[in-house]
């Protein structure tokens, strides 16, 4: 036996502790008599806690040898015994939650990097109790209680944190474990601030850290801990929010730090793991975004700013504690806009912009920024949207003193800020466009009529609600031609777009793309319907937000990044069209087979994007619609003179020759495009 559990021991201790311990080791704990009184030895519980805590911790490595004998596996109780709440189920309970309190306080006097061996031992005693007590401890009398879940609760994890250190992620997996994790974090939250020991929530904060995924018995046990449903998972985020808020401005007014916002931020910034866990399930961001404000999380990065900006790297727990809770605020709100974008409305509203920019001072040498992902995915994409035109625009402009300093200047992210600014420009004037505020136009579906006029005009298909019609006619004639069988697909298109865009933004996606193509691309715009015809001529346009370029960097002149595909490039399209690829876009085939048939009239133009908070590749494909094939007509004569003139059907110098002389084409006054 480990010489940790040597009886002998005892004798170290002072002799109104070695009384006791000596007593207890006398008690029948098969049959414990009535004589013996579980509060005759509560006292043990105290040491370490109370008076010289060195001297305590001590006294409670030298009482090890009892716990050990107190913890033996085989006097586990039955979960008959406890309802029939019998003097030896309650002492036995009480005399191993005891224990447990005791060895931890033991394994306070010794490193985290190196648990002696007695404690890996008294772990696999300690831990099936543990499972015991907390899967009862809601039903269990009150005659077998000796300390409160939330004090059993932490010691029990502040001590697993001990014994597994840096294999603390591979015990996670324990069945059993996640349950306590979870709650535990559920009762912090609840306790009043004065009850609050940090070095439980330092433990609970590296435990939650570690969740930044689930496995199956993992969510159904983060769950049950943090309340049975996702509405109670949100209500715990939004009250850890809200807590970490208060402590800040307590700290703006005092103008002092205090160990408790320390230790608060540390666990804001440990939630963000369980929340990006939790987001898997496709309603928590929806549900999030109902119990925290967008107004509460700008406070928050407001608090964070003085602090952030002037880091003290010598106290490490402070410095780690401010990275990780504005992540974890950027994440949340990513999370919250991604789901539905009235939360980023609501930030702009509450100052979010010049919050962020006020917050991001000092911020270069930090290891952990989540800007660069916030603005690609969050900021840049929701200049496609009308809705923010206006409140971006403004926030930009309120925050220009602060975007200006050499610091804001010098981050790393600079470049994806630059491109977002102009995106707001350039994308938002879009919409003060007297096309798009006169409503919008489409095409009729049927490409033997292919009418331009307004949507409102149009009857839509009842099927798919998709494809758009004059009348009934013409509904029938593209049935006829081939939306009979296409018809499903484009109904899983539409909804398969739903699912991340409303139909006001798949619309305000169509007035960007119609406004860069009357913009500096306006020529590959256009001579994207020569669909026939020489390879040198392809007929899909790439169009990717996601790479912003200068076309002429003197005259402010940008816009995404325009490739033109042919329509046999197999391998090209794949990837234009990848995530979700061409299976995804349910529509494709039926697409290309219109765009072949409509003789010149329509384009396939693929509009690509980053949104979200995985930076996930959106893909909308668009129909690119003419009212006559003059392009296609006008295109191909051009295209046979210049190779008639050059004698050769391809090459740098044709391409040359006939960018040029397209240059001097004047489209007809009645030629009308529009995106359907």
């Amino acid at each position: 036996m480990d010489p940790a559990f040597d009886l002998r021991n005892l004798d170290k201790l002072p002799s109104y502790i070695r009384k006791r311990a000596k007593l207890l080791l006398q008690v029948d704990l098969q049959n414990p008599k009535p004589s013996n009184r579980f509060s005759d030895f509560a006292i043990l519980g105290t040491l370490g806690k109370s008076g010289d805590i060195d001297t305590g911790r001590t006294h409670q490595e030298y009482l090890l040898p009892v716990y050990w004998r107190l913890l033996e596996p085989r006097l586990i109780p039955t979960a008959a015994d406890l309802d029939a709440e019998t003097p030896r189920c309650g002492f036995l309970l009480k005399a191993a939650a005891l224990s447990i309190i005791g060895v931890q306080e033991a394994s306070r006097n010794f490193s985290n990097s190196n648990p002696h061996e007695p404690f890996r031992l008294l772990w696999d005693r300690i831990w099936p109790w543990m499972r015991f007590i907390h899967s009862h401890y809601s039903s269990m009398p009150d005659s077998c209680r000796a300390f409160s879940e939330e004090r059993l609760l932490f010691t029990f994890l502040n001590f697993a944190c001990f014994v597994h250190g840096n294999g603390t992620a591979t015990f996670l997996r324990t069945p059993g474990i996640t349950h306590m994790v979870f709650r535990a974090w559920a009762i912090m939250i609840r306790l009043p601030d004065s009850e609050k020991d940090h070095g439980d929530m330092v433990s609970i904060s590296l435990l939650l850290s570690i969740y930044d995924e689930f496995t199956k018995t993992q969510l159904d046990e983060a769950l049950a801990g943090c309340g049975g449903t996702l509405e109670a998972v949100a209500r715990l985020v939004a009250s850890q929010v809200d807590q970490t808020q208060r402590q800040l401005e307590r700290r703006a007014r005092a103008r002092h730090l205090s160990s408790l916002l320390e230790h608060s931020l540390s666990m804001l910034g440990a939630a963000a793991a369980p929340v990006a866990a939790f987001v898997r399930l496709r309603e928590f961001p929806h549900i999030l975004g109902r119990r925290v404000p967008a107004k509460l999380l700008v406070k928050v990065l407001t608090g964070l700013e003085p602090l952030y900006n002037e880091l003290d790297s010598s106290n490490e727990t402070l410095a780690a504690g401010v990275e990780l809770s504005f992540y974890a605020t950027i994440n949340i709100l990513t999370e919250m806009i991604t789901a539905n974008r009235v939360h980023l409305y609501s930030a702009l509203e509450s100052g979010f912009i010049t919050a962020l920019a006020a917050l991001c001072q000092g911020q270069s040498n930090h290891d952990i920024h989540p800007m660069p992902r916030f603005i690609k995915g969050i900021l840049q994409p929701c200049t496609l949207f009308s809705r923010f035109a206006g409140p971006l625009q403004l926030a930009v402009a309120a925050a220009d003193s602060l975007v200006k300093t050499p610091e804001f200047r010098a981050s790393k992210f600079i470049d994806d800020w630059d491109v977002f600014v102009e995106m707001a420009i350039i994308n938002g004037n879009a919409f003060s466009a007297p096309m798009y505020k006169s409503g919008r136009q489409a095409a009729c579906d049927n490409l033997a009529c292919g009418a331009i006029k307004p949507k409102a005009k149009f009857m839509t298909c009842s099927g798919c609600a998709a494809q758009l019609y004059c009348g009934e006619a013409c509904q029938r004639a593209d049935w006829k031609q081939g939306h009979r069988s296409a018809c499903k697909d484009h109904k899983r298109y539409r909804n398969h777009l739903a699912k991340t865009f409303t139909s006001r933004e798949i619309h305000d996606i169509r007035a960007v793309m119609k406004a860069h193509s009357e913009g500096p691309f306006k020529g590959m715009f256009t001579m994207s319907f020569i669909t026939e015809g020489p390879r040198r001529i392809p007929s899909v346009l790439s169009c990717d937000f996601a790479e912003w370029t200068s076309v002429d960097k003197g005259t402010r002149e940008y816009g995404p990044r325009i490739m033109s595909l042919m329509p046999e490039d197999k391998e090209g399209l794949d990837e234009a069209l990848t995530p979700p690829g061409p299976g995804g876009v349910y529509t494709w085939a039926d697409l290309k087979r219109r765009a072949h048939a409509s003789e010149g009239r329509l384009a396939l133009h693929i509009v690509r994007f980053i949104f979200g908070s995985g930076g996930k590749q959106q893909v909308v494909v668009l129909p690119f619609r003419a009212s006559s094939s003059f392009v296609r007509d006008e295109g191909h004569r051009i295209w046979k003179e210049v190779v008639k003139k050059e004698g050769a059907p391809h090459g740098h110098a044709v391409a040359m020759q006939f960018a040029e002389r397209w240059t001097k084409v004047e489209l007809p006054r009645d030629h009308k495009v529009v995106y359907s």
